[in-house]
This record gives C-alpha cells, sequence and structure tokens, in this order.
C-alpha cells in the first residue's frame, strides 16, 4: 500500500455523549502521518441532537467531515444510505469503523463494497431489562450477524464479557480501554471556582455531582435518594445533576427531588460545554449507573483531581482501582456513606488522593495508548505484512519473507503468586496492546510457587485477562513432578504426566479442566509444566477437546496429522530473532532476580512484530515442514549432548 490507510469512522451524531466524545478523543489522537481519517454522522447538529462536539471535531487538522443529514425514523435511511454509498464509494476507505447505529449500517456497506468492518461497542448491557425493545431487538440482530464482522472492539472488559455471553463473535475481538487527554482533564482550582459562580454555589461547601444523560440507566433515583441522606449530615452540602435528557424522565426526576425535600439543594444546569470546569467545581463525583461500558465520567474526573463513588457498572472497579469507593447497586445508603467518609478526609490525605488518582489515568488510560492501540489494530486489517495468514495457513517459505512475530508465555501463573512482581508486568502488557499466554496452574500444590498468600480475586482476575483478549493456557494440574521422564522434548528430566499411564494422566488433565470449567474460564492451550509430556498426554488432551499446545522446536506454528496444532516455544527472553513464530517463556524467577527493567525496554522494542495466540494459530494450518523438522532434531542433538557431558567429564 503506497497511500495512507483511510478510515471511515460513522456514528449517530456529534452530541457530547459517551461514544462520541471517545471517538473525538480518538480521532485526535491518531497519527496524521499515518492515516487519512473521515468522520460520518447520520444527524445534522440541531436535529435531535445539540451537536456540542461538532466544532471541535471540524477544526481538528486532517480530520474531513461529514454529514448524511438522516430523519429520524426508518425512513429516514431511504435518503441517508445511497448518501453514504456514494460518499464511501467516493473515498474508497481501507477500513469502515462503525459506533452505535453506525454498526449494523456499516456491516452492510462494507458486504456490498468488500471493505473490512470494524464495530465498536461501547456499553456493557449487562441487565437487558433497562434496555428498551427495540435496542433489545437491534442487540440480537448485532449478535446474529456479528460473525461476519472483521473486528469488535470493546471498551470494557465486561462488555466483552457479556456480549459474548449474548452470542457475539466476529474474526477478531479485543478491549481497547478509554482514554483520557489528560492535557485537557486537569486540576484547575480557578475553572472549579468560577463554574462554582456561575451555578451560584458558594466556594466553602460540599458539592456532590452527578454527570450523565437523564435518563434510567444512571439510576439518579438513587443519587436524589443518597442526597437525602447527606442533606440531614451536610447541612451545607449542594447536588448537582449535570446533564439533560427526555423531558418527561427529566421532569419526575425534578418531582422526585421535590418530594425528598431537595428542591432548594439540587442543581439542575443541564448540558455542561466545559467539563474540565464542572469536574473541577466538585467535592465529589457518584456514579449510580446501573450499565456502563467504561465510564469517561470517572477518568475524566480522576484526572481532574476528583474523588470518585461509583457502583461496579462495566469496567468502573477497574478504571478506579483501589483510588475510588465501590457501592452496589441502588444501594443509597452505602453511596451516602462513601461519600461522607471522602469529604471527611483531611487535607493532606483528599490531596494525595487525588494525585494518585491523576497519575492512574495518565499512565493506565492515556490518550495515546487509546489511539495506539487501535492504529495497530487497524493495521492489521489494511497492512499485509502484518496481517495473520489467510484460514488455508501460512506456506513455511512464507515466514521467511513476512520476518520475525513474536509471543510471550508467562508461566507458573496461580494465587500464591508475588503479585508485586506481577502487576507492573500487567500495567506493562496492557498499555503495550500486547497479548500474551498465560498458564494457569489449576490446583498449585508447589511449594516453590507460594511467595505470599493466596489472592482472593484470583480468577476474577484470569476471568478478566481471557475477556481482554489474552489466552489461558492450562499448565497441567498441581505442578507436582512424580518422576525423572524427560518426555517428548527430551529435558528437563521431571514430569508431572510423561510416563504416567492413559488413565492417570487423563484423569489429572480432566480434574483440571473441571477447575477451570466451575471458575468460568476456557483454557486455549496446554502448557507442560517443565515442557515434559509425552504421546499420551497429546491423546489425552485431544480426547477432552484441547487441540493446541504451546511448546516444541519449529520455525512457525504447525498442524500434527492427528489435528493437534503445535505453538513453537523456542526461546526464553526476548531478542530480536530471524524470519519466525518465537515463542518468549518467562517465569517469577526472573522478575525476582530484577529482569523487569530489560523485560520492559524488550517488550517496547519487539511490540510492532508481537502477536496473540489466536494469531499465531492462524498460522498454523498446514504440516510440519522440512526446516521445522531439522531444527527439532538440532535441538534434541543438544540436549542428548548436554546430558552425556557429566560422563564425559567423568
Amino acid at each position: 500500500m503506497n497511500r495512507k490507510p483511510c478510515v471511515f469512522f460513522l456514528i449517530n451524531s456529534l452530541a457530547a455523549g459517551g461514544a462520541e466524545r471517545q471517538l473525538s478523543q480518538l480521532v485526535r489522537g491518531m497519527s496524521r502521518d499515518h492515516f487519512d481519517v473521515h468522520l460520518a454522522v447520520f444527524y445534522d447538529p440541531g436535529y435531535r441532537n445539540r451537536g456540542e462536539l461538532w466544532p471541535e471535531v471540524e477544526a481538528m487538522p486532517g480530520v474531513t467531515l461529514h454529514s448524511l443529514h438522516k430523519r429520524q425514523g426508518v425512513l429516514g435511511y431511504l435518503t441517508a444510505l445511497p448518501r453514504l454509498f456514494n460518499l464511501i464509494w467516493r473515498i474508497q476507505p481501507d477500513v469502515l469503523h462503525g459506533y452505535l447505529q453506525g454498526n449494523l449500517t456499516l456491516l452492510l456497506l462494507g458486504w456490498l463494497l468488500r471493505k473490512p468492518v470494524v464495530w465498536g461497542i461501547r456499553r456493557t448491557s449487562r441487565d437487558l431489562s433497562t434496555v428498551d425493545p427495540t435496542s433489545r431487538a437491534l442487540m440480537r440482530v448485532e449478535a446474529l450477524v456479528s460473525h461476519f464482522t472483521d473486528l469488535i472492539i470493546f471498551n470494557s472488559e465486561a462488555g466483552a464479557r457479556n456480549y459474548r455471553a449474548m452470542g457475539m463473535r466476529a474474526r477478531r475481538m479485543q478491549v481497547i480501554p478509554n482514554g483520557f487527554d489528560v492535557s485537557v482533564f486537569r486540576p484547575d482550582v480557578d475553572r472549579g471556582l468560577a463554574q462554582r459562580r456561575a451555578w451560584g454555589v458558594p466556594e466553602d461547601v460540599p458539592l456532590i455531582g452527578i454527570a450523565g444523560r437523564l435518563v434510567p440507566v444512571k439510576d439518579h433515583r438513587t443519587f436524589l435518594r443518597m442526597a437525602a441522606r447527606l442533606a440531614g449530615t451536610w447541612p451545607d452540602a449542594r447536588f448537582v445533576c449535570i446533564g439533560g435528557g427526555p423531558t418527561a424522565h427529566a421532569e419526575s426526576l425534578r418531582a422526585e427531588a421535590r418530594s425528598l425535600g431537595l428542591a432548594d439543594r439540587v442543581l439542575w444546569p443541564g448540558g455542561c460545554g466545559d467539563m474540565p470546569a464542572a469536574y473541577n467545581a466538585l467535592s465529589v463525583i457518584v456514579l449510580s449507573s446501573t450499565d456502563e461500558g467504561f465510564p469517561n465520567v470517572l477518568g475524566e474526573a480522576m484526572a481532574c483531581g476528583v474523588p470518585c463513588v461509583t457502583t461496579p457498572a462495566g469496567d468502573a472497579p477497574l478504571l478506579v482501582g483501589d483510588l475510588g469507593i465501590v457501592c452496589p447497586f441502588g444501594d443509597d445508603g452505602a453511596l451516602a456513606s462513601a461519600v461522607s467518609s471522602l469529604l471527611r478526609e483531611p487535607a493532606e490525605a483528599r490531596a494525595a488522593r487525588s494525585a494518585a488518582g491523576r497519575a492512574r489515568i495518565a499512565e493506565q488510560f492515556s490518550l495515546r495508548a487509546l489511539a495506539r492501540n487501535t492504529e495497530e489494530a487497524l493495521c492489521r486489517l489494511v497492512v499485509p505484512e502484518i496481517l495473520p495468514a489467510a484460514p488455508g495457513g501460512l506456506d513455511p517459505w512464507e515466514t521467511f519473507r513476512r520476518g520475525p512475530r513474536y509471543l510471550i508465555r508467562f508461566d507458573d501463573i496461580c494465587p500464591t503468586m508475588d503479585w508485586s512482581l506481577w502487576n507492573p508486568i500487567e500495567e506493562a502488557l496492557v498499555a503495550q496492546g500486547v497479548k500474551p499466554i498465560l498458564a494457569v496452574v489449576p490446583d498449585n500444590r508447589d511449594p516453590a510457587l507460594v511467595a505470599g498468600p493466596a489472592a482472593s480475586d484470583f480468577w476474577d482476575r484470569v476471568r478478566a485477562w481471557q475477556a481482554r483478549g489474552w489466552a489461558i493456557g492450562l499448565h497441567g494440574f498441581q505442578h507436582l513432578a512424580v518422576n525423572a521422564e524427560p518426555g517428548i522434548m527430551g529435558f528437563p528430566t521431571k514430569s508431572e504426566f510423561a510416563g504416567l499411564p492413559y488413565e492417570e494422566q487423563y484423569r489429572k488433565l480432566k480434574l483440571g479442566m473441571e477447575i477451570f470449567a466451575r471458575e468460568g474460564v476456557r483454557p486455549d492451550v496446554w502448557v507442560a509444566p517443565s515442557h515434559s509430556f509425552d504421546l499420551v498426554t497429546v491423546v489425552a488432551l485431544r480426547d477432552l477437546g484441547l487441540r493446541v499446545i504451546s511448546d516444541g522446536m519449529a520455525l512457525a506454528p504447525y498442524m500434527d496429522g492427528q489435528g493437534t496444532l503445535w505453538i513453537p516455544q523456542q526461546v526464553a527472553l526476548m531478542r530480536p530473532l530471524p524470519a519466525g513464530v518465537w515463542t518468549f517463556c518467562y517465569h517469577p524467577t526472573y522478575f525476582a532476580e530484577g529482569g523487569l527493567p530489560t523485560f520492559l525496554r524488550r517488550l517496547a522494542e519487539l511490540r510492532p512484530r508481537m502477536i496473540s495466540l489466536e494469531e499465531a494459530v492462524a498460522l498454523g494450518d498446514h504440516p510440519r515442514s522440512i526446516m521445522d523438522g531439522l531444527l527439532g532434531l538440532s535441538r534434541r542433538a543438544i540436549t542428548l549432548a548436554r546430558r552425556q557431558r557429566p560422563r564425559w567429564a567423568s
């Protein structure tokens, strides 16, 4: 491809909603050196939306903005679709990327015009009873036709998990969290005080806010009940509901506030054109929603240094970490207690919480990370050099023409691992957009893997990793060697499986898989402890339905004669390597010995050539090549020579 890839986005409008704000942030952050960007909306600003973000996007250099001038209702598509078809035909984009109503529309046109289609899914849809019948029907249609989509990008782990459960499938699915522009959303006392003056709120009274459309899913009623509780404890406190919504629902909320005795305590300013000022005016922000994807208001408020109280909607707990307070859905008492505790914090503790919250957003959820991760995902659809192979697999010789690709595997993942070592590794993987293989021990009994007390949320973390698109490996059963058999690989001389009868191996594997199933985890790949297993293990795995193995010596993934796919694992530590598909394998001991700085440097260096297990599997629909066989023989010869060395020395 000689010209820059062209990406065409389609969304309902540029009203000041969460999905719209994130799309505007994404196109702002995308590299103009590498992409041409076009953004189309169904509805003009001023027609059923205020289009608050239109001027901002229109002024962005390198972004071409279009309106389809659609009218409300199904009949509006009669004129909008021909306009959209002509627009895409004229621009000839390389990728069509939909948001909201744009998803199904672009899937149809992508099929007609033979263009790759990407969907952006921006909510969790945890409770379908809160979704109107029309939206519920559209969600079912989306799930039904999703397998025709080339890529689905979720903005939350919770959303990915829930939509998978609804049956949504695509050729590729991944989670890319929202990103926040910390140069825009930042602490600013003067702007906050000016906003308070505009709202008529004294500067020295507590101001507790909620920001979001006045719609049922935001659960403003719980917020108002919380406010009624706080009004007695904090007689000077004021409350503000930032955002507009349907007139009938807004009026019912104001009526409820009056019935709770809050008529003169709650402000209803509608939408706000200066959200950084609004956040800086608040003492605490509350999110009472029953359903979210990745809540923008929390990330933006944290970037402004505002303490947060939230329900566990979507990825809100992941976003706030231990710097916010998470309360049960609909529990106004818990919300009131949490807000009171934050209002009572000493100034020094509040300042430390604010600074840590802003640092968390800047380091883990930056606009730069959002743009970079999205660009890489889109590049895989349009740049042949980094695309996985077609369903027919990759010719072995093509391995050399396409250059090296790398996977990272982490072994010995278990509840008692050293989490202080692991957490910075996980943060780096998320920031770099790398999807590793995590080899999880189902029922660890190996004392060598006990670095501390078992993490109570271990299986929650495993489920979150898998929802993120990270591969979960079945790493043996209990990680206990029972003999000195080297197995297929010829090293080392200890094994949990090799040499045991079929019945015993099958029993162990089945027990391990039952633990995974009980915890809601799917084994994507087999990873033998100490590389030691035998052909009996392979047969038992196949009988249990697990047909992907991470081990062996080869230059690329391959399929054996019995239908098992082998992803070779050849190297311990990351380093640049020649053409091939290479798996690096890390153990906790490496990081305990101070290996983290080198790991982070190598990760950043090799990240552009990193692939996931799913992409590696797509490369393996061919038999083992002659070169793969020679590489395996050379490795076995080296292993045998090493074993004989002590005998020769004697």
